[in-house]
């Protein structure tokens, strides 16, 4: 359900007979909506053939074909109407003076408990419905001082309660994959539209599983971060001793990328026992870029944990599911990683035996 107006669909054509005589331009025409990076689309912007407002449109039309029509997906609850505004501004703004950030004139979607000064945000609660905060939530503030364009804000689960994906103001969201099979929840809006492609990232809140269900369930790339790294002002509370907030996008990079952006001490965080001191006490733990931790070859050496009993036809476990899971095994193993099989019928101390054998020695363990 969407609480504003539809945008009219209208087509994008790269100029290829101009392509042709530019290779800069050459490169850039192989871009494609459908699994844009934020590299990739920061590549579109510098070769002059995508603008943010076209950017904006695009995601627009996706929304408006895919989320509300037909079989409905449910995932985006408001859209910002003031989102092509704001594209034009930040359009003029690089042409001008250059992009504040990566993340310049890059759509955004926003869990709908995240405050907004210019967005209705209800937690998912008919209760809530047209409710306007007085400003934004602290890091909503920071992916606007970066750029950002809020596109709108997505469904969840109400006050983030449930994992079902459903609430009273929206009704139940699906997945994108399989209108069968739950989004997850209680980030349900966030996961199921960023899997859909109707932004580059999505932010969701996690108490118990609810930025990480979703994004298994709609194989996407999340980050719970480390409790203090990120502000939780500004954002409906469920259990300020466990809550956390973090992006859900569909790469490592992107997710790193969007990190970066927010991760800031803030004295007003509301958050319960934050290990977290300000950049004079701790200068190493806040950092500008993310990214540059990320790593082609963490996981040589690493030892990761497969739930044999949770995967196989036998178990109950679609078989295409279960290829997939063993398809990214092989990838990992090719990329240096040592599968071993565990079970949750086993004791705790005999996994941990199996995982880690004997040796003294430190391992990084996963498991899936």
């Amino acid at each position: 359900m969407l609480t504003c107006a539809k945008y009219i669909a209208v087509s994008f054509a790269i100029p290829t007979a101009f392509v042709a005589f530019t290779p800069k331009f050459a490169e850039a025409a192989t871009f494609k909506l459908e699994e844009a990076t934020i590299t990739d689309i920061n590549q579109a912007f510098d070769a002059g053939i995508l603008s943010s407002e076209q950017l904006v449109q695009l995601y627009l039309n996706r929304i408006a074909t895919y989320d509300d029509a037909g079989p409905v997906l449910n995932s985006v609850l408001t859209l910002n109407p003031a989102a092509l505004e704001t594209a034009r501004a930040l359009d003029l703004e690089r042409k001008t003076t250059g992009p504040r950030s990566p993340l310049h004139g890059i759509p955004i979607l926003l869990k709908d408990n995240y405050d907004t000064f210019d967005l209705p945000t209800t937690g998912g609660s008919a209760a809530l419905a047209g409710s306007l905060p007085p400003d934004d939530a602290f890091v909503v503030e920071k992916f606007r001082e970066a750029g950002a364009i809020i596109l709108g804000k997505a469904e969840m689960d109400e006050f983030a309660i449930s994992g079902s994906g459903y609430s009273s103001i929206g009704g139940a969201t699906k997945n994108p994959y399989n209108f069968l099979r739950t989004s997850g929840g209680s980030s349900s809006g966030s996961g199921a539209a960023i899997g859909a492609n109707f932004a580059v990232f999505a932010m969701g809140s996690d108490t118990g599983g609810s930025i990480r269900t979703p994004c298994s369930f709609q194989a996407l790339a999340c980050i719970r971060p480390t409790r203090g790294l990120v502000s939780l002002d500004g954002v409906i509370p469920f259990v300020l001793s466990r809550d956390g907030i973090g992006p859900m996008a569909r790469n490592v990079t992107d997710a790193a990328l969007a990190l970066s952006a927010i991760a800031e001490f803030d004295p007003n965080n509301p958050t319960l026992f934050t290990p977290i001191a300000p950049p004079e006490v701790q200068p190493d733990k806040f950092f500008t870029d993310y990214s540059q931790f990320l790593d082609p070859e963490a996981l040589k050496g690493a030892r990761v944990g497969i739930v044999r009993n949770y995967l196989g036809l036998e178990n109950g476990v679609d078989p295409e599911i279960t290829q997939l899971t063993e398809s990214a095994l092989e990838v990992m193993r090719g990329l240096g990683a040592t599968i071993v099989d565990v079970s949750f019928e086993d004791t705790f101390l005999s996994t941990l035996s199996g995982l880690y054998g004997t040796s003294n020695s430190h391992f990084e363990t996963f498991v899936l």
